[in-house]
């Protein structure tokens, strides 16, 4: 039993000195946005203790910081204090670079994305209230890299952890053409209390929408074949698609 009680005690006291040698050590400012609402503005600053990172990763930090009237709050993004977060950039009406979303004349919506390799990043949403500097952190399951505000919403392809896309190379038109697998992605909206599937959005971000008569039929066929090949020759200035044998092609101007 004392064998037991020095063993929990030494745990304790190593995850405890783990703890406060983090929290002493310097941390670095990976990124910022300014964000206003009325007459109120914050910054927010992505922090990490990595000095310097490769450019795929510079962007990145365990730490977010939110500064208001020269005081620092520092954010808890995730209860046991694990995860790397950037970021969701784009243009919004109250941040600088980051996409954003007032809830009300007190409340702003900031979106971040969690690292989630070697998938595509999670959406996480960081509620701001500006007169009470209170804050709420939600993580979601939704895998995103695409976003953006739009009619007082936030609209962002929800993506799949589809670990067996094909990828080569197929013949068409007497032409070599490198394909990819891919699954249909739908948009989800976000207006600040729950999210919805946008089928509007979904139908006008789809490339291939003007095979389509319109957004029903094109769902409908979703439901039923959720991939299909992509296939593009650079040279040609050829995009063909296929959801069976046959393809059907388009040229592109870039």
């Amino acid at each position: 039993m004392i064998m037991t009680f020095t063993r929990e005690l030494f745990i304790l006291l190593f995850f405890t000195f783990v703890s406060l040698a983090a929290n002493a050590s310097p941390t670095y400012s990976h990124d910022n946005t300014y964000c206003r609402l009325k007459d109120e503005s914050i910054e927010i600053e992505v922090r990490s203790h990595d000095q310097y990172t490769i450019p795929e990763e510079s962007e990145y930090g365990e730490f977010i910081h939110v500064k208001q009237n020269n005081k620092l709050q520092k954010i808890q993004m995730s209860p046991n204090n694990i995860g790397r977060y950037r970021l969701l950039k784009g243009e919004s009406a109250n941040c600088s670079k980051s996409l954003s979303l007032p809830l009300n004349n007190e409340q702003l919506a900031i979106f971040f994305l969690k690292d989630n390799k070697p998938f595509r990043d999670k959406l996480v949403v960081l509620t701001y209230n500006f007169q009470t500097q209170n804050h709420a952190v939600l993580e979601t399951s939704y895998m995103t890299e695409k976003a953006k505000i739009q009619e007082g919403k936030l609209f962002f392809e929800s993506a799949s952890e589809d670990r067996e896309k094909r990828i080569g190379q197929v013949i068409i038109s007497d032409k070599k053409h490198n394909f990819m697998e891919k699954t249909y992605e739908p948009w989800m909206k976000f207006e600040g209390e729950k999210f919805e599937l946008d089928q509007h959005v979904s139908f006008m971000e789809f490339e291939w929408r003007h095979l389509y008569p319109d957004a029903n039929s094109f769902f409908r066929h979703m439901k039923r074949q959720k991939k299909f090949i992509i296939a593009t020759n650079f040279e040609a200035k050829s995009t063909c698609i296929s959801f069976g044998e046959s393809f059907l092609c388009k040229r592109f101007n870039n």
